[in-house]
């Protein structure tokens, strides 16, 4: 009886605790295997709730993750770190945030210090590549860096070798955190010189820059070309080639309409004056583009030439094109009668000595006549100038 009854106690219990659930079954098999199995409930508990631990731990450092790019640490932290790299003097940024595994950042704005290759820079939509954890480990690698609209102001030149170096220095140095190797910019606008003489620009062109060892390659399609009296040129292509000793182009393609000017091998080299060497060559270009707006409604025509390129755009003489002005059958050059003078003198016999002739000749094309003198204005130098063709026309 009492083995009956023990029997069928035994069977409840065991009914019972299959009820209880895996962990209470685990539980009781071990409590009642003594010692050994006390032990082995004691580390499985520990084991629990370390595992249990873990995974707070994990779920909050994916929630931090996630949501690190839209803290105001994240954005100090990155605003610093671009100052630092673009040595700037101040640096403002606004609408930074992380999406699908890219990092936007709305508007940045610089203004550069006295190391940096820019005097102001701004830039807008710029987008790259950004994992949960670049940044916190190893090198973040962001791809092309693409921007939407960029606006830069280039430093003309420093005071000295050693202000040189460190720009340069600003250019061609690798950061330890972020391989930053190709930029794809829709709209840049770049633009350099502190005086008329001086001035250049580049404006609305599609930019791509890649990185190839310890020099930048710059490749410019579409938007404008402007230096000093070379102005409204459309850019077919540049292609500029940036290392330590300077700037090259490696081509250098414009044109106006018929027009076409090429100035592919010229070379910038690098210092506290940086000088330009190199041939622009002109073929068939527009005289408005050249000439002074007074001058517009009084002269047109096109013109060609081979012109050596020289000087600094740190120095007061600015860039100077010295060479010879051809017409070479194709161009024209019409002076229109709404100079006064001239259609007044159109109605006059020319029943004049031949010699009065000859001296009109000689004032007006001479070496030191009108037409050569205003060319010297107009170039910077003297112009040496040949008429081939069909010269010079007065309707």
């Amino acid at each position: 009886m009492d083995s009956e009854q023990s029997k069928n106690f035994n069977e409840r219990l065991s009914q019972w605790v299959e009820s209880q659930g895996f962990w209470f079954q685990v539980r009781y098999s071990m409590s009642s295997s003594g010692i050994k199995g006390r032990v082995m409930l004691y580390f499985l508990r520990l084991g629990y709730r370390i595992l249990l631990f873990l995974m707070i731990v994990a779920v909050a450092g994916g929630v931090y993750l996630l949501k690190r790019t839209d803290t105001v640490h994240f954005s100090k932290m990155l605003r610093d770190d671009l100052k630092a790299g673009l040595s700037a003097s101040v640096l403002e940024m606004s609408g930074n945030k992380s999406s699908q595994g890219q990092l936007e950042i709305t508007r940045l704005a610089a203004e550069g210090g006295s190391e940096t290759f820019f005097t102001t820079l701004a830039a807008r939509n710029i987008r790259c590549k950004m994992g949960l954890i670049d940044g916190l480990v190893g090198i973040w690698k962001p791809g092309v860096i693409s921007i939407a609209r960029l606006e830069m102001e280039l430093r003309a030149g420093t005071d000295d070798a050693a202000s040189a170096g460190k720009l340069a220095q600003s250019v061609f140095r690798s950061s330890t955190m972020v391989d930053a190797t190709a930029f794809e910019v829709a709209d840049a606008t770049v633009r350099w010189g502190y005086s008329e003489r001086t001035a250049g620009a580049i404006e609305s062109s599609a930019l791509k820059i890649q990185r190839s060892g310890n020099a930048w390659r710059m490749v410019f399609k579409g938007g404008s070309f402007h230096q000093n009296w070379l102005r409204k040129l459309e850019i077919v292509e540049l292609v500029v080639v940036c290392d330590p000793d300077g700037l090259v182009f490696e081509k250098a393609e414009l044109k106006q309409d018929l027009g076409t000017v090429n100035f592919t091998g010229l070379r910038l080299t690098g210092g506290e004056r940086p000088q330009v060497q190199g041939t622009a060559k002109i073929r068939n270009l527009a005289l408005e583009i050249i000439l002074p707006q007074a001058l517009e409604n009084f002269v047109e025509g096109s013109i060609s030439g081979d012109f050596q390129v020289t000087g600094s755009t740190n120095s007061a003489d600015g860039i100077g094109f010295a060479g010879q002005v051809v017409l070479d059958g194709k161009d024209v050059v019409t002076l229109r009668e709404k100079i006064h003078l001239l259609k007044a003198l159109s109605v006059v016999p020319f029943s004049v000595p031949s010699v009065l002739i000859v001296l009109a000749f000689v004032l007006f094309y001479g070496r030191a006549g009108y037409l050569n003198s205003a060319l010297m204005g107009v170039f910077g130098g003297v112009v040496r100038y040949t008429i081939e063709g069909r010269g010079f026309v007065h309707p």
